[in-house]
């Protein structure tokens, strides 16, 4: 199993954010994930089974659903 729970959220309005900052939270929020799946796919397909668990959004951080 692979908890995949990297990720993080900015504080402030769009305009507020730099394209700097919005493509930083864009890389580590969607293409962080997308990295993790892909290094661990070769793991799964070789044992056959496995499971990839994402948190996303605030979700990781309350955690009480």
């Amino acid at each position: 199993m692979v908890v995949n729970n990297a990720g993080f959220g900015q504080l402030g309005t769009l305009e507020e954010l730099s394209d700097e900052e919005a493509r930083k939270n864009f890389d580590v929020n969607v293409f962080g994930t997308l990295n993790v799946i892909r290094n661990v796919m070769p793991h799964l397909r070789k044992q056959q089974s496995g499971t990839i668990f994402n948190i996303a959004s605030v979700g990781g951080f309350i955690g009480n659903f």
